[in-house]
């Protein structure tokens, strides 16, 4: 994934819930995205029906290279399909994984249920940036 700044995605709305304020972000394609450390955020992955996400899993993977092994990933886990036969997810990332400054290697991956068949659906960057209020 090539990192290009005039094709920064920025999609992205607060709103607080519970009291915490918690950022929207729906990622549609490859561009870059940009958050604030340390805030609990909610990204929303459209994939397409390209993607039909039913019967499959999707994983959201954040590693610091994108040569990294999963292993050593920042974020590993499951995300939730919210419609399957339109190819979207959903993933709430907490502030503690939010929380340290730099540029991260994200990916999006579909499997079978039995985890067989693993396919890179999107992958992009995440720049997560020092808000400029603390």
């Amino acid at each position: 994934v090539g990192e290009d700044i005039a094709r920064e995605q920025t999609l992205t709305s607060n709103v607080i819930v519970g009291g915490i304020m918690q950022n929207l972000i729906t990622v549609i394609d490859s561009r870059r995205q940009s958050i604030v450390r340390g805030d609990v955020k909610l990204f929303t992955f459209n994939l397409g029906s390209q993607w039909n996400l039913t019967g499959k899993k999707v994983y959201f993977i954040l590693k610091i290279n994108k040569t990294d092994d999963n292993g050593v990933a920042i974020v590993y886990r499951t995300t939730t399909i919210t419609d399957a036969p339109n190819g979207i997810s959903t993933i709430t990332l907490t502030s503690v994984e939010t929380g340290s400054v730099g540029k991260y290697f994200a990916e999006l991956e579909v499997r079978n249920t039995d985890e067989t068949n693993p396919n890179t659906a999107l992958q992009f960057i995440l720049r997560i940036e020092q808000d400029v209020g603390q």
